[in-house]
């Protein structure tokens, strides 16, 4: 019930280079949803309303100043400061996901390498047995 060997089943993938590849696969489909989402949600284009803007800039004034800011403004500039942080965290999220895709990319390759590496050296073994064979005298 399994797969039928093939000709090239030498060369065929590994369990890990197959966990390799599900685990980025998955991670980029899912740094592709983030991406979209947060290119296409308003919560990300602006920080919040002009009107709240304005008091979040009166209150970060009067903090310069040293003197103390309205109650409200004193709250506008939370939300504004609370909602740049979760967009800048959504952004580095997003960052690190791509970063682990690009790690796991490179995994994958060495991977290859070593499996071409080994392919590599049995041909040379083979190559060096089939010479060995010819050079022995029949009996």
């Amino acid at each position: 019930m399994g797969v039928p060997p093939s000709r090239y089943a030498p060369f065929g993938m590994s369990q890990r280079q197959r966990r390799l590849r599900t685990a980025g696969a998955i991670l980029l489909l899912l740094v592709a949803g983030m991406a979209l989402f947060g290119a296409r949600n308003p919560y990300f284009r602006s920080v919040a309303s002009p009107q709240v803007t304005a008091l979040a800039r009166e209150a970060i004034v009067a903090r310069r100043a040293g003197a103390a800011a309205s109650p409200r403004a004193e709250a506008a500039r939370r939300v504004v400061q609370t909602k740049l942080i979760t967009i800048y965290g959504y952004w580095v999220g997003c960052f690190l996901l791509t970063t682990a895709v690009v790690a796991i990319a490179l995994l994958d390759v060495r991977e290859i390498r070593n499996e071409l590496l080994l392919a590599r050296k049995a041909i040379w073994q083979r190559i060096d047995e089939e010479a060995r064979s010819r050079k022995e005298p029949a009996s």
